[in-house]
């Protein structure tokens, strides 16, 4: 069975994370990161950046693979890569343009509120740890 490669961007903005609502299944109404599938000869941090910016409408740098996590949902095996992304410098006198419906900015303390699907336990744990050596 093939393995379907997922990029996921964890976007953090000082004390306050990129979140959206799920609207398809499986998981719908889940919390979720932007994210989707990476195509072929693209690379798990291009497809992060790629996906928030047509998601959310949020352009990103992507820093690092935070966590690799198989999972199989619907008989399909995937691969799940969470990658660490900020936003660019700013440029003088601009502000980031706010993220498109369903997405916001959510306080990582409330992260633990909210229900994410199962594959993103490890990273919504390390995202509320003080020192998880995520970008704040």
């Amino acid at each position: 069975m093939q393995t379907v490669r997922i990029a996921v961007a964890v976007v953090c903005e000082g004390d306050r994370v990129l979140v959206g609502t799920r609207s398809t299944a499986p998981f719908e109404g889940y919390a979720e990161f932007p994210g989707g599938k990476v195509e072929p000869g693209e690379s798990s941090e291009d497809a992060a950046v790629r996906e928030c910016q047509e998601e959310a409408g949020v352009v990103v740098v992507a820093e690092r693979v935070l966590a690799e996590v198989p999972y199989r949902a619907e008989g399909i095996d995937l691969r799940i890569a969470f990658v660490a992304c900020r936003l660019p410098s700013p440029e003088p006198g601009r502000s980031s343009t706010p993220p498109q419906s369903p997405f916001r900015w959510v306080r990582r303390v409330e992260l633990g509120e909210l229900s994410f699907p199962p594959a993103n336990r490890p990273v919504i744990e390390a995202l509320m740890e003080p020192e998880d050596g995520i970008e704040r």
